[in-house]
């Protein structure tokens, strides 16, 4: 699963990142590589993208925390809306 992680944190803010890409880094289908993944962290890989996007949020925040910001914020960590927040 290692190159698949490392595509993983390195690629999760990538326009282009894409699950597919992902897996085949290891060489699994995405419901093995899902099934795997659970059992190792304990969440599916997209819970898991979704927690780094957030974590990447909240360290922009602590930077610049004013409130017309929160658009580009969302653009930059690929959230889906604001609401997410």
């Amino acid at each position: 699963l290692k190159p698949s992680l490392d595509y993983m944190r390195s690629e999760y803010l990538s326009p282009d990142f894409n699950y597919r890409t992902m897996c085949e880094k290891s060489g699994l289908s995405y419901d093995y590589f899902k099934e795997l993944f659970i059992r190792l962290h304990g969440m599916s890989p997209v819970k898991y993208v979704t927690m780094l996007r957030m974590e990447k949020a909240k360290e922009l925040l602590r930077v610049s925390p004013t409130l017309d910001e929160y658009p580009a914020l969302c653009r930059e960590v690929k959230a889906i809306g604001e609401g997410n927040f």
